[in-house]
């Protein structure tokens, strides 16, 4: 389970947000770890929700980004996270 990087604690509480932010920082992985090495390359990105918050995740396939592009998060998988798709 989970815990808090600053106390530990394992009790958590969810909280709805807005799915959309900018995107502040990008990768693209060529050579993954051997449980994502099928996938590759993909890219993942540091984005800033518009409550604040930063949330990393990964770009749709195919998709291409720029620090400072609007993207909207398109769903969060239990074992790879979020997943973000560009915004007009």
């Amino acid at each position: 389970m989970p815990q808090c990087p600053k106390c530990g604690g394992v009790d958590r509480t969810e909280v709805s947000m807005n799915v959309e932010g900018t995107v502040r920082a990008w990768t693209t992985i060529h050579i993954a770890p051997a449980r994502y090495a099928g996938e590759a390359p993909y890219t993942v990105v540091l984005v800033e929700l518009d409550e604040g918050p930063r949330l990393m995740g990964r770009l749709g396939v195919g998709e291409r980004t720029e620090r400072g592009n609007r993207v909207r998060c398109a769903g969060v998988d239990e074992q790879r996270g979020a997943t973000f798709t560009g915004i007009s």
